[in-house]
């Protein structure tokens, strides 16, 4: 949502931070996206190899939760999909990226992502041309895993803006 809302209002972020998010290209949706890529995914690939239930929902606590305690696990998921997003977000198709290059920006790498691994984060950050990138040792949900670290993470990055 962050390059739609860039591009609605140019000049009015001084920079973006993304952690572990996707950049669709032009005609995917982020839903689209994520059904592709699970199939490219090693640990997406071994859980649809298995007698798992193939269901999104079923592969949830591996693509969100998996530097999580059972407990926390448990806890977060039953919290999902309650945030409600827009819609549009699952829907959108015209992903636009070239403006945000004129705001400097920096991509969290999320080490233990399995929902999005390095080599996808990599490539979403040079798609959102992020000048800067920051590993942390966290699985896809950082913010709720490591958030005294990425706390200070960010706030680094907002006392070198």
């Amino acid at each position: 949502i962050l390059p739609l809302m860039t591009e609605k209002q140019p000049g009015r972020f001084l920079q973006i931070i993304y952690v572990s998010c996707t950049a669709p290209p032009p005609d995917l949706t982020i839903l689209d996206q994520r059904e592709e890529r699970d199939t490219a995914n090693p640990a997406m690939t071994e859980f649809l190899a298995s007698d798992a239930d193939p269901s999104p929902q079923a592969r949830y606590p591996a693509m969100f939760c998996n530097d999580m305690s059972a407990d926390d696990a448990a806890a977060f998921l039953a919290k999902l999909g309650q945030d409600h997003w827009p819609m549009a977000v699952f829907s959108h198709r015209d992903w636009r990226y070239d403006h945000l290059d004129r705001t400097p920006s920096t991509y969290i790498l999320c080490e233990r992502d399995q929902s999005l691994p390095l080599s996808y984060q990599r490539e979403y950050a040079a798609q959102l041309h992020c000048g800067h990138t920051v590993k942390i040792d966290a699985g896809h949900q950082a913010m709720n895993t490591q958030a005294e670290r990425l706390s200070e993470l960010l706030l680094a990055m907002a006392c070198e803006a």
